[in-house]
């Protein structure tokens, strides 16, 4: 068996939903495209607006007590973006805004930190892990009633499966701000006893819903098969959404795919061999021959993407440009980015970065920090 087919097939994603198939492009390098790279990559990635790439929130609950004041809760959860974060948490002054209401800690050595509730008479706590950029947020004691209100959340009788109200966050992490994010969570009520919101990611009815859409890289390889190649085989997964819950559909003519790996760029050829099916939208490219992407599977009910490449060189014109074997660094950003025509005639666009690492100079396998 290919040992890069191994590779691959070992990488694919935490989030345990993905088997691949695959994709075929065509390959074009556009050098006046390229900004130059910083320690955290482009500064001004292509977007299309309302889309996060460094703040993805995958679970949301609060609690309004109506019955007793001071007494509403909230836990949010979700991932932020390795390269949005500083190098270090320790001692970072942290502030989640949620609904307009600020809440704020700071971080000691292992990311996590606990405050009082300012809007109350109950605690803060907080965490990031800087490994993988999984963060949460507990609020207890709080009074949040006035600000949910500003955005539906008020005191009524509403049953099951409630009402939607669109919730904006932000996260700030010293004195970087992620990218503010919006999602609708479902909202049930009893007058004179409790409101609860909640949104959860691909629940499903009663879990709220998606709005500002997301495109995140969660897990990335790069191998190189042997020392003296001149190229790599990458593996990369993560999640994507078009703004509020779109989905994502191949148009029945014209228009186009490209997938962006780095300082390489490969359009997607129609012909066959990519297939818009019920649940998914597959690519395979099964001709090594062929090169470039290898295969690539976009889950529209979960927005989970996988994709693998062929060997991919790293030198020469519409080369990744990544570092071959020996090259003097052992950590580096990688950027990936798409570019998919719809068929209601809109686009999605996005770029995002992942931090990659080795162990040594020596080391022919890069895997990212998440």
């Amino acid at each position: 068996m290919m040992r890069e087919a191994g590779i691959a097939a070992a990488i694919l994603i935490r989030l345990a939903v993905l088997s691949v198939p695959a994709m075929v492009c065509v390959s074009a390098h556009e050098s006046s495209e390229t900004e130059e790279w910083g320690a955290e990559g482009r500064s001004s990635p292509a977007r299309t607006a309302n889309v996060s790439v460094n703040l993805w929130v995958s679970t949301c609950r609060f609690t309004l007590d109506f019955a007793k004041a001071g007494n509403d809760s909230l836990y949010i959860s979700g991932v932020a973006a390795r390269t949005a974060l500083p190098w270090t948490l320790r001692n970072q002054v942290v502030t989640l805004t949620f609904a307009g209401e600020p809440f704020t800690v700071v971080f000691d050595r292992k990311g996590r930190g606990r405050g009082p509730n300012l809007s109350g008479t109950g605690y803060v706590r907080m965490g990031i892990n800087h490994d993988s950029g999984d963060f949460y947020a507990w609020v207890r004691k709080a009074d949040l009633q006035a600000a949910l209100a500003g955005v539906g959340a008020v005191e009524a009788d509403i049953g099951a499966p409630g009402i939607l109200v669109d919730v904006p966050v932000t996260l700030t992490v010293g004195v970087d701000s992620l990218d503010p994010v919006t999602f609708a969570c479902s909202y049930t009520c009893s007058v004179g006893e409790k409101g609860r919101g909640l949104f959860s990611y691909g629940g499903g009815e009663g879990c709220g819903a998606v709005r500002t859409g997301f495109f995140q890289v969660l897990q990335a390889t790069i191998y190189q098969r042997e020392s003296s190649d001149d190229g790599h085989y990458f593996a990369v997964s993560g999640v994507i959404r078009r703004p509020d819950g779109e989905t994502f559909s191949l148009p029945a003519f014209g228009g186009s795919w490209s997938v962006t790996i780095r300082d390489y760029r490969q359009y997607i050829s129609w012909g066959g061999k990519i297939e818009d099916r019920r649940n998914s939208i597959v690519f395979h490219e099964g001709s090594r021959s062929m090169g470039g992407i290898r295969t690539f599977r976009l889950r529209k009910e979960n927005g989970t993407f996988s994709m693998t490449t062929w060997k991919l060189p790293a030198i020469g014109a519409g080369a990744t440009g990544w570092p071959l074997a020996e090259a003097d660094t052992t950590q580096e950003p990688l950027l990936v980015g798409v570019k998919f025509d719809m068929a209601d005639g809109t686009s999605f666009e996005a770029e995002a970065t992942v931090r990659m690492r080795r162990r040594s100079r020596r080391d022919n396998v890069w895997r990212s920090e998440r």
